[in-house]
């Protein structure tokens, strides 16, 4: 009898297995649906975001904590912890980095539900599969992996500009800033969070972004008071930005909070600068000593029988380096003076406008006319691009390829053609091989680089993976709030990591970063920190290669370390 049963129960069970087997067919492929539901919904709304064309579509508004963005001048600008993609690029795909932060914002609002952070965890890998040098993707997987598990105790703030001719060189910030944060949290057990604010590319759109950072510190202070520091204020150094009351106004906010900035350049001399001088600190060489590095160097590797100095002495960066320039080169020797363009010169002034084509491009005439050996250009990239452009055309420049351009670490960070680096020639404050150059170890950052971003991107003079002096500087800037940390976690007066404890680490303390070594002032500039000096290669195999000249001004070692380093 029990023999004569088992038969239909087996024949149940099987029957039972089938029906489990095709429901869970069923709610996978029902699950594959809906989720190609969501990528297709969120690839096609557009309704809150007015910048059409990417994927994105609507996101969160501002909350409690001051996190968030909205639309201003066509512009996504906001602070985001990773709830928010601000640096959305259309490649033909959906873009994971949406749903990442969707799945984030959710994880957020769940705050137990572990898996909702998981899924986010996923879907940035997958977008940086795609895109791999998507640094601001790298952040916010660490950012969720890390709240996920109640795990980060630290926060800071960096501020970038991903838009139009920004973009580029805020990606390449965003890099640096993340490998710091990745190797300071995979080998410390406190954790650091970084939240990414973007500036847009006006002024009116850097105010609104400046004044939700005041918000977003002042709610943090009420709660976990975990924000200790700032990476970067666009536009800081700008003349829209002094000659703007409401920006003024919310850097004066800012000030009253007492939290240390520290900025991967060198100080420009801004009215907008002096606002915050006494909480800012200065990676880069101020453009009143690099001007005069540059001419140390200029006199020894260049023609400088007549020089040709282009400034904007209404715009204080352009000023101050083509007044420490013209100082150094012959003594003497003023900007007003200069200006009087006396054909018994050896140095000439020509003066142009920040941001005005025009101006540079006819400019070039009455540039050629003091038949230059050298042009020391004062300002930024996109302004070299414009009159290197203009210089490439025409017949006297062509002719004589002894004429060199020379500039600042601006230059550096620019993109130019192979045939315009060619004629170029500029001082950095940092440069990958700078290390073993000076007769030392290199130092992992280089590789670490490269594992973080696998190769990318493999285009223009850097074809393989090496940290440019934008990602470098970044990446020390963020190095002195984590060894910063990393001090006053070992002092036993410190049990309370906050933003004045880190401040007075950074006033009191020197840090060996990747460039050299930083210790400031009390201005916030770093006291003769190494300068080194490029050549691009314009014949055999160092065509378009970036050649580290021997000449380092400047400390690159702690005073304990190297005793003695030449002037600037």
């Amino acid at each position: 009898m029990a023999g004569g049963s088992s038969l239909p129960l087996r024949r149940r069970h099987r029957a039972l297995l089938v029906v489990l087997v095709v429901l869970f067919i069923l709610a996978l492929v029902a699950g594959i649906l809906y989720r190609n539901g969501q990528e297709s919904q969120l690839h096609n709304q557009t309704n809150t975001d007015t910048s059409a064309g990417h994927p994105c579509g609507s996101f969160p508004s501002e909350n409690s904590t001051g996190i968030g963005a909205v639309t201003l001048d066509g512009e996504r600008v906001g602070v985001s912890d990773g709830t928010i993609p601000l640096d959305i690029r259309n490649n033909g795909y959906i873009s994971f980095k949406c749903l990442g932060t969707s799945e984030f914002l959710v994880c957020q609002q769940r705050q137990s539900q572990l898996p909702d952070c998981d899924k986010s965890w996923g879907d940035f890998s997958t977008e940086i599969s795609h895109i791999s040098d998507d640094a601001e993707s790298l952040i916010y997987r660490q950012n969720a992996y890390l709240f996920a598990r109640g795990d980060f105790s630290h926060t800071i703030i960096v501020g970038v500009s991903l838009s139009n001719d920004n973009s580029t060189s805020s990606r390449y910030l965003l890099q640096g800033v993340y490998a710091a944060q990745e190797e300071y949290n995979r080998t410390h057990l406190n954790k650091l969070r970084v939240l990414v604010a973007n500036f847009g590319d006006t002024i009116d759109t850097a105010t609104q972004t400046m004044q939700q950072i005041v918000r977003v510190i002042s709610a943090d202070r009420n709660a976990s008071n975990s924000i200790v520091g700032i990476v970067n204020i666009p536009f800081i150094a700008t003349a829209e930005a002094d000659q703007s009351q409401s920006f003024h106004a919310a850097l004066e906010q800012l000030a009253t909070l007492n939290i240390p900035i520290v900025s991967p350049n060198g100080m420009s001399g801004s009215q907008s600068e002096q606002i915050l001088a006494s909480t800012m600190f200065h990676i880069g060489v101020p453009a009143w000593r690099e001007g005069s590095a540059d001419a140390i160097f200029a006199r020894q590797y260049l023609s400088t029988s007549n020089v040709v100095v282009y400034t904007d002495t209404r715009d204080s960066y352009s000023d101050n380096l083509a007044a420490s320039f013209l100082a150094k080169m012959q003594p003497g020797l003023s900007l007003s003076t200069c200006s009087q363009q006396l054909l018994n010169q050896q140095v000439h002034c020509v003066n142009y406008t920040v941001g005005d084509a025009n101006t540079l491009t006819t400019s070039v005439a009455n540039a050629m006319g003091f038949n230059p050996g050298l042009i020391y250009f004062a300002g930024n990239a996109v302004d070299a691009r414009t009159l290197m452009t203009a210089l490439m055309v025409n017949p006297q420049f062509q002719q004589n390829q002894g004429i060199r351009i020379l500039g600042s670490d601006a230059l550096y960070q620019g993109q130019f053609t192979q045939q315009e680096y060619e004629r170029m020639a500029f001082s950095a404050f940092a440069f990958p091989d700078e290390w073993p150059i000076q007769g030392q170890l290199q130092s992992p950052f280089v590789d670490e680089y490269g594992l973080d971003f696998q190769g990318w991107p493999p285009y223009l003079t850097y074809g393989f993976v090496r940290p440019n002096s934008t990602a470098t500087l970044a990446y020390d800037a963020t190095k002195v709030f984590t060894q910063s940390i990393e001090i006053a976690s070992n002092s036993e007066q410190n049990p309370n990591i906050t933003a004045n404890t880190v401040f007075s680490v950074v006033r009191q303390n020197g840090f060996q970063g990747f460039s050299g070594y930083i210790y400031f002032d009390t201005q916030g500039n770093p006291i003769n920190k190494a300068l080194v000096f490029l050549i691009i290669g314009n014949a055999g195999s160092d065509v378009g290669k970036a050649n580290m000249q021997g000449m380092v001004l400047g400390c690159f070692l702690s005073p304990v370390q190297e005793r003695s380093c030449p002037q600037y």
